[in-house]
């Protein structure tokens, strides 16, 4: 992946057409993901809330921060100590911990490579402002951990999202109160135990986007993920998400020149963390608190000319009474939504400038 250019400015994007793609991820029990009229109707039409897959209930994931998917197992990873990464079930059960040994401040985020390596994320900057940050590397038999530090160019900075390309460049997205995120490259390999330097490569203007949810809460960048081929790239906010296509998997270039398509999200307490299901059909989206909703949200692709097409079933078939029950949550979670558009903050907060321990 190219390092193009120095800092620079997305273009606002375009507000994604309603609808949804077909969505698949072995590992969780879906009900169904609810067919609305109103949901291909056209842009005008709301974006479908997103299904309910199954509620997180151990308070150890009170934190929830980040999420990985891959196959039939779902990983996710809690801002609060010890540092670990948990598997999970298809009813969001723990069903196995992966202690990660280190010193650790504030984990943020969770990528998963194509190796099997579980990278996380100490970026965060809410209890301790710093110039350098790491990424914790995982192997996949969880016998062998490493550190990557990284130092900012510019000053400390508070981030919680980042993204491993490909090629192995990492990037690392701040979260900014003025809406305007920074985008810091490392070139591949990062090394263990050396810091590396950073690089700012890109600035990305959220607050001009068409579409997005207004206030503060749609434009703090709270988590990121990379398609399972590499070619699109997702930031998600407390409210809203936005996807950027990087066919040539030059993610920077994506950022720089691309315009994303926003993806509301369901309402939460304080939404962080995402990840794409297994197939890059859907993202999977989940909050800190206890219990926390973990939710399917498709991903709205339709072909020139053409109504998208219906969702399917995850599961390949339809659970008794799901389609009752998605009718419910989303006239619930449209509710709640509504509710938290009023504010601009992410529901349950005190507010939408990312303050306090986020």
């Amino acid at each position: 992946m190219a390092l193009l250019g120095g800092p620079c400015r997305v273009r606002p994007g375009r507000r994604l057409v309603a609808g949804a793609a077909p969505a698949a991820v072995a590992v969780l029990a879906v009900l169904a993901v609810l067919a609305a009229p109103a949901a291909l109707a056209g842009p005008a039409a709301a974006a479908p809330a997103g299904l309910l897959v199954c509620t997180v209930q151990d308070p150890r994931l009170a934190g929830l921060s980040g999420l990985a998917a891959r196959g039939g197992q779902l990983y996710a990873v809690s801002d609060q100590p010890p540092a670990a990464v948990y598997e999970l079930g298809p009813d969001c059960g723990v069903t196995a911990v992966r202690p990660v040994p280190g010193r650790f401040v504030d984990v943020e985020d969770l990528a998963l490579r194509p190796d099997g390596t579980l990278w996380l994320g100490d970026t965060g900057g809410n209890r301790v402002r710093r110039d350098v940050v790491a990424l914790h590397a995982l192997s996949a038999d969880g016998k062998r951990t490493t550190a990557h530090p990284l130092r900012y160019p510019d000053g400390p900075h508070d981030a919680e999202a980042f993204v491993v390309a490909a090629d192995g460049t990492v990037l690392v997205v701040t979260k900014s109160s003025s809406g305007v995120a920074g985008v810091y490259a490392a070139p591949a390999p990062v090394l263990p135990d050396e810091t590396t330097p950073l690089r700012r490569v890109a600035d990305v203007d959220l607050r001009d986007v068409p579409g997005r949810t207004p206030g503060d809460g749609s434009t703090l960048v709270t988590g990121a993920a990379l398609s399972p081929d590499g070619t699109r790239l997702v930031l998600r906010t407390y409210l809203d998400a936005y996807e950027w296509d990087a066919p040539d998997t030059d993610l920077v270039a994506a950022l720089r020149d691309g315009e994303p398509r926003v993806v509301p999200l369901p309402a939460s307490p304080q939404g962080e963390a995402v990840a794409y299901a297994a197939d890059g059909a859907s993202l999977l989206v989940g909050t800190e608190g206890s219990p926390a909703p973990l939710h399917q949200v498709p991903l709205a692709r339709p072909r020139q000319g053409r109504a998208p097409a219906a969702p399917a079933s995850p599961v390949g078939g339809l659970v008794p009474g799901a389609l009752g029950v998605a009718a419910a949550l989303s006239l619930g979670l449209a509710a709640r939504r509504a509710r938290s558009r009023a504010t601009g903050a992410p529901v349950g907060s005190t507010g939408g400038t990312g303050g306090g321990d986020r």
